[in-house]
Order: structure tokens, then C-alpha cells, then sequence
């Protein structure tokens, strides 16, 4: 893998990455939120040169760059669908100061063509909103540093920046919407923006399921419900719904994600049970273009502790 700074010319703090898809980042989606993930997590430690896998808070508590808010893009021709064993990969990552010690991070993918040299080409604040490239995948990544208030307590968590992580070397975030308003937005609301969908029709009912956290499965190595682990909870509820309609499983496996938006607005303890509330709709004239919104709550407490919404198209 290379990782190195972006060539010259460009007002972002950024690095570049080649890299080829290993079977731990491809297939569930949750496995390509997790690389994503990392790869926000070794961009503003670069770049803020600080571990942030050891920090602590001003009490000296183990403090952690927590995902409030992640969106994954395409305009289809790449999406994590498409991506097998050995794909080579150029990542530009672009970081931006989102303020009070928070970071946004983005990420554009793009597929490199079998021995073909490509250079770096400028990775600019405004493309993912303005002039996404119709060859990329975007990540788009906001974080903000938490701890628990209290030893082993998941459910409380509190703002805690590291004295000594700086953000003085990464530009602001650009002018106009931006991903703390959408997760402002959304933790208001209990949803995610409705804007340009009001027309879509309703595919069934609003389905409610209840899963158990999967000690086994969806707890990190700090003992907290793992970012990623919400997208396969998300992912579950939209299966057992696919199902329940009559679907077939195989086409589930086979939508282009166009674009999806997981805000985060808390943590469950390990032994929580949470509920998820699913609705799915569709493109008023053209059925195959679907939305998914979903709501998680922790039974225990009522708590909303995530919402997301996935936009895919269904195969043909």
C-alpha cells in the first residue's frame, strides 16, 4: 500500500493510497464501513500527527474518535457491491477542522485499471456535493471525541476531546450544508432529511424487529457497540423485511447502494436489546429505485441511538 501526501496545488490537508481489496474489507457491508472507518482513523491521526488510538481526556479517561455520522455515495458504476478480491484501488482522503476538536473526512475511490500508471488527480472540498465523478465512491465521515462518563457504562457517554489533539493543521470545513447539519438535523427529527422523496410511495408497513447485541460479534476491542456493527443491525432489519415481502435473498446481495447515511446518536451496553423500525419505499415512477429508513433504539431506555437511510436500486 502506498499512503503519501497528495501532489502539491491542493488547499486540503490530504493523502493518497493504492491499495488492493482483501477479503476482510469486501462483501457484508459492515467490512467496508470497518476499512472505511480505519482509514478516517489513520487520516486524522496523520495529518493532526497524534495516536488517536491511545488518547485520554483531561480526567484521563480513555477517550475515542467516535463516528457521529457516515454516508457512503455512488453514482453506481462503483459501489460496494461491485468490489471482489483484488481490486487495486486509488484513495484520496481529504480532512477538514469541523470544529470544537471534531473532524470531517472524506474519502473518494476510485478503480484502478489493471496495469495502467494513473497520478493522483485533486480531490477538491466541493466534489462530492457539487461534481462527484461518475468512476468514484465517496466516504464521507464525521467524528467526534467521546468517553464513558462512568467505568463500563456504555449508555453515557460524554464529550472529551484529548488536551493535546490539535486540528490547527487541517483547513475548515467548506461552506454550505454540511454533516454536522444533517446529524444535527436528524437528532431533532429522528430521521434523516425527507427532502426530494415526499412523493415516494410505501412498499409495506413499517416493520418492527428486536435483536439482542451480538456479544460475539458487534463489540469492539474498548467494550462499546461497534460503529460498524450498526450497519449490519440495519442490514438484518432490511433482510427480514426483503423476506417477508417474498423477496429473493440473492437479489438482496445484488443492489447498487446509490447512497446511505448513518447518524449516531449514542451506544448501547453489551447486554442491550434493540429495536429497529424499518421503512421502505419506492421511486413513484421507477418501483426498483428504493429508500430504506431505519431507526434504532435501545429497548432498556427508549433511547434513539442511530438512524439511517439506505438508497439502492433492485436488479433487474
Amino acid at each position: 500500500m502506498v499512503d503519501e501526501p497528495h501532489p502539491g496545488g491542493i488547499p486540503t490537508a490530504t493523502r493518497h493510497r493504492e491499495l488492493s481489496v482483501l477479503p476482510g474489507m469486501c462483501g457484508p457491508l459492515h467490512a467496508f464501513a470497518a476499512t472505511t472507518g480505519d482509514w478516517t482513523w489513520q487520516t486524522v491521526g496523520d495529518l493532526c500527527g497524534f495516536d488517536v488510538c491511545t488518547a485520554h481526556d483531561a480526567e484521563g479517561r480513555p477517550a475515542y474518535l467516535a463516528f457521529a455520522y457516515f454516508r457512503i455515495s455512488s453514482r453506481g458504476s462503483l459501489h460496494p457491491g461491485s468490489l471482489t478480491f483484488g481490486d487495486r484501488l486509488s484513495v484520496d482522503s481529504a480532512a477538514h477542522d469541523a470544529g470544537r476538536s471534531s473532524v470531517l473526512t472524506r474519502h473518494r475511490i476510485r478503480r484502478l485499471t489493471p496495469g495502467a500508471v494513473e497520478r493522483p488527480t485533486a480531490f477538491h472540498p466541493s466534489e462530492l456535493a457539487d461534481q462527484p465523478r461518475q468512476d468514484s465512491l465517496y466516504i464521507e465521515n464525521f467524528n467526534a471525541w467521546v468517553a464513558r462518563r462512568s467505568e463500563g457504562c456504555n449508555a453515557d457517554l460524554l464529550h472529551a476531546p484529548p488536551p493535546a489533539f490539535r486540528v490547527s493543521s487541517l483547513p475548515p470545513v467548506p461552506t454550505g450544508a454540511t454533516a454536522q447539519d444533517v446529524w444535527r438535523t436528524a437528532r431533532r427529527d429522528g430521521s434523516l432529511s425527507e427532502e426530494g422523496f415526499e412523493d415516494w410511495l410505501p412498499v409495506a408497513p413499517a416493520a418492527i424487529t428486536e435483536q439482542p447485541v451480538d456479544a460475539a460479534c458487534d463489540v469492539n476491542g474498548v467494550g462499546l457497540l461497534y460503529f460498524a456493527s450498526f450497519f449490519s443491525i440495519a442490514e438484518r432489519a432490511q433482510l427480514a423485511l426483503w423476506r417477508q415481502l417474498g423477496r429473493n435473498v440473492t437479489e438482496f446481495l445484488q443492489r447498487t447502494l446509490l447512497d446511505l447515511r448513518m447518524c449516531y446518536f449514542g451506544n448501547a451496553d453489551v447486554d442491550s436489546i434493540l429495536r429497529t423500525e424499518t421503512r421502505l419505499r419506492h421511486h413513484p415512477t421507477s418501483p426498483r429505485l428504493e429508500r430504506a429508513d431505519i431507526l434504532v433504539r435501545d429497548v432498556a431506555t427508549d433511547r434513539s441511538i442511530a438512524v439511517a437511510s439506505w438508497l439502492y436500486r433492485r436488479p433487474d
